[in-house]
């Protein structure tokens, strides 16, 4: 394990303001070209050469005097105030170059590297540091992908140099003068995921900081993050765009303290050039900022994995509201009637906005290969069901293909509907998910598997009301078909 020493690579000029020079300048070169890489090869990032200060304009744009009271810099002139020195990458220099640009129509990503200055200085801050940052501007989905997939670079880059990490999600400065109201807010919808690295034992430079506790050393320090400010930025710069959901995010590096901790644990440039990124759908970053597991991106599309224990439930099924079990073509021949008035409020209800919506012939192939469809008939109609699915299963929700076998303990349910004329009918939701559990368990179910798409917050708090908890089942081997 290496030691910084000052008269090798590191010279203190004072005032928070170092000198690097010799073997570790080959490392923060071939870092920065890996972040490049990564960032041009999976985003199509546009490079950005960028300056060191901002405008008077852009810098009450940014509401730096609010977001960072007495920490910024300013540029006198003759007495006269000309400019401000940045102490961030984003703000300082991508939304004042967007801000000059027309109407943003596609998703689109930039990147680059700045100086920082930051009237901060501590024993893990200095006054002038490197900002590596790539910023995303577009819909919803494609922002919340890219970061997914920064999270997974993060991760997979310190697996594969093999130091310690963690996630950890922490609020940020973008939100302004209600910064302190907002902080809180940002906390809990996790719109900043922190990255974080071991930095142990800690040089003779630095001093570890305390952990949260006050009692204990915590020996990882943060080195980058993401962040997602929403549409605030790009409202405080007048950027225009034509997305239905526009949003921006942004995700970096502080490169001076990444590259010491590299250069103390002994990494070199070589270790960096084998280094190969490779896709995966389990979500890092919603993990992180959702405080859960079971969050995964795939095709873009954030999902919620769950299951939960079916063996301690009481045994009674109960036939309040209709309640019918059909799990054999002779009781759909039996409800055909119902069952075919209760599709017709079915398409109506969904049709136009589900593409992956089923029919009654579909319905009859389902049950024929062993699958289970429970509903509630009322005064001649089916008003609600749900459906499990046994042994093997193709999920095609979002057009995907992902072939299971589930063993005979395990299921998977989901695609329930409730008649909207019947949702508010006092008891009736209730009635169907209390027979749940019982019905598995008759059967021999022990396991029972859910998805809910990421944006869909009422089912998903419904599922966790139920018992289900976060769960990466989905990459279960033997699931797997």
């Amino acid at each position: 394990m290496k030691i910084l020493n000052d008269k090798e690579v590191k010279v203190d000029l004072g005032d928070g303001i170092f000198v690097y020079r010799g073997e570790i300048i080959l490392l923060y070169n071939k870092f920065l070209q890996i972040c490049d890489n990564f960032s041009k090869d999976t985003f199509n990032s546009i490079p950005v050469w960028s300056p060191s200060m901002t405008t008077i304009k852009d810098y009450n744009y940014s509401e730096y005097e609010k977001i960072f009271t007495d920490k910024t810099n300013s540029i006198y002139h003759n007495d006269k105030l000309v400019g401000h020195h940045c102490p961030t990458g984003c703000l300082g220099v991508i939304y004042p170059m967007l801000n000059r640009e027309e109407v943003i129509t596609d998703n689109v990503a930039y990147n680059t590297s700045t100086k920082s200055v930051r009237v901060e200085i501590d024993d893990l801050h200095q006054v002038n540091f490197t900002v590596w940052e790539t910023v995303h501007v577009g819909e919803w989905e494609y922002v919340v992908e890219s970061l997914d997939k920064s999270v997974k670079f993060f991760v997979q880059l310190m697996e594969h140099l093999r130091l310690e990490w963690k996630l950890q999600k922490a609020t940020d400065t973008f939100f302004g003068p209600d910064a302190e109201t907002l902080k809180r807010a940002q906390r809990i919808s996790g719109s900043k995921v922190e990255f974080l690295i071991e930095n142990n034992p800690f040089p003779p430079i630095m001093k570890p900081p305390l952990h949260r506790s006050k009692n204990k050393v915590d020996n990882f320090i943060p080195i980058g993050s993401a962040n997602i400010p929403g549409n605030r930025l790009l409202n405080k710069f007048e950027i225009e765009t034509e997305f239905n959901r526009e949003v921006s995010a942004c995700w970096g590096w502080g490169l001076e303290r990444i590259i010491e901790i590299f250069y103390k644990e002994g990494i070199i440039p070589e270790d960096l050039e084998t280094f190969e990124y490779k896709e995966e759908n389990k979500s890092y970053f919603l993990n992180t900022i959702k405080n859960d597991t079971g969050w995964f991106v795939v095709d873009g599309l954030s999902s919620w994995f769950s299951e939960r224990d079916v063996i301690d439930c009481s045994d009674d099924i109960t036939d309040e509201y209709g309640f019918t079990i059909i799990d054999s073509l002779e009781l759909v021949d039996k409800y055909e009637k119902e069952i075919k008035i209760g599709m017709e409020k079915f398409y109506k209800d969904l049709a136009s906005t589900w593409d992956e919506i089923w029919d009654f012939k579909e319905l009859k192939k389902r049950v024929s290969n062993g699958h289970v469809f429970l509903c509630n008939i009322i005064e001649g109609e089916v008003v609600q069901f749900t459906w499990y699915w046994f042994g093997e299963w193709t999920m095609t929700d979002h057009n995907w293909n992902f072939k299971f076998n589930f063993p005979p303990h395990t299921t998977y349910g989901g695609h329930w509907w409730c008649n909207p004329e019947y949702r508010l009918k006092r008891g009736l939701i209730k009635s169907l998910m209390d027979n749940l559990k019982p019905y598995l368990k008759s059967v021999g179910v022990e396991r029972e598997l859910a998805a809910v798409d990421g944006w869909n917050d009422s089912p998903m708090k419904l599922h966790k009301k139920m018992g289900f908890i976060g769960s990466d089942w989905i990459l279960e081997e033997e699931l797997l078909k």
